[in-house]
Parts: structure tokens; C-alpha cells; sequence
């Protein structure tokens, strides 16, 4: 094989991959993950695979997923602190995922002091269906909280999930996540 820089000769039973191929040989083959670098030292070769491996997988969304070490860290939005439970939540929704007894979203609800996890299953996440969920397995629970962390997302920004928050004296703030 040869390129702008010479001749390469390997006396390995790898085969040479000529450029045009390499980042579709690192697509098919999943060369990002340690298993895949391994399989490939063993099958492929060409200058600088290292080099290339690293940077294809470090703009891959799916080797970033997969990857065991720390992401890639994207800049997290400040929020104001919170000393007691149940005092500050994050919502979010979750969904659609395999039906279950009709089942196919899920209210995801987290307190941001204890990191206490609570999911609600809904059957769609239409505004009515989020502000019922929200109201019955959080509110008349746990009280209503003062500040909600959320998307942007419509059903959130909706008048009945609005209204829901105006009507219950305690919630002070909705804080939306930056995303």
C-alpha cells in the first residue's frame, strides 16, 4: 500500500486498509470498544489506526454511549441548593418503551436532596395523563414541592399542568433544564 508519505509494507496476515474504507471498516465493526480495537489489530492495519480509532470514536454518539470511562461532558446548568427532602424535583418523561398491561411511558420523578428515583407508568403523555400521574403519586403523597425542574416539554408548559402548579400554594419556581 502507498500514500502521499511511501510505501507500507506489513508482514502481518492483517489486511491493509486503503483511507477511502477505514472509517467505514470503524462503522461496521465497532472498533471503539475494546473488544473491536483488539479484532482489529488482528484483521486490519493501516498508519495512524490508533490515532483515527480515537478521534472517529470520540465524535461517535454510540461509542459514547457504550464507553465504560467518562463521556464526553457537556456544560450542566446551575441549580439553587436544596437542605430537605422532597423540596426540589426533577420531572421528566420516559417513553415510549414496551407495552406493559397498556403501560408504554413513564413519570419520572427525582429528588434532587436524597436522589430518591420514583417512576410512574402512564398509558400516553398527553397533558391531563402527566398532570393526574404527577398530582397522584407525588403530590397527595409527599406535598407539593417548591421548586420542579423540567424540560421544556409541552405537556410541562401546558395550561393544565400550569394550573396544577398555581393551585398549590406551596410550589414556588419551576426551573427549566437548559438542554
Amino acid at each position: 500500500m502507498s500514500d502521499s508519505q511511501g510505501i507500507y509494507c506489513d508482514t502481518s496476515s492483517a489486511e491493509i486498509i486503503p483511507k477511502s474504507l477505514r472509517k467505514k471498516i470503524f462503522t461496521v465493526h465497532g472498533l471503539a470498544h475494546p473488544s473491536g480495537r483488539a479484532t482489529s489489530r488482528q484483521k486490519f492495519v493501516w498508519p495512524n489506526m490508533n490515532r483515527d480509532i480515537a478521534e472517529w470514536s470520540r465524535t461517535c454518539l454510540a461509542c459514547q454511549k457504550a464507553k465504560v470511562k467518562s463521556h464526553n461532558k457537556n456544560a450542566f446548568g446551575t441549580f439553587p441548593t436544596t437542605n430537605a427532602r422532597f423540596e426540589h424535583i426533577h420531572l421528566d418523561i420516559v417513553g415510549p418503551l414496551p407495552s406493559s398491561q397498556g403501560q408504554m411511558n413513564l413519570l419520572t420523578m427525582i429528588d434532587r436532596f436524597s436522589r430518591w428515583p420514583e417512576a410512574a407508568p402512564m398509558s400516553d403523555i398527553i397533558a391531563d395523563t402527566i398532570t393526574t400521574t404527577f398530582y397522584n403519586t407525588r403530590i397527595i403523597r409527599y406535598g407539593a414541592p417548591r421548586v420542579i425542574t423540567s424540560d421544556q416539554g409541552s405537556q410541562f408548559e401546558g395550561e393544565l399542568f400550569q394550573a396544577l402548579l398555581r393551585d398549590n400554594d406551596q410550589l414556588l419556581t419551576v426551573h427549566r433544564a437548559m438542554v
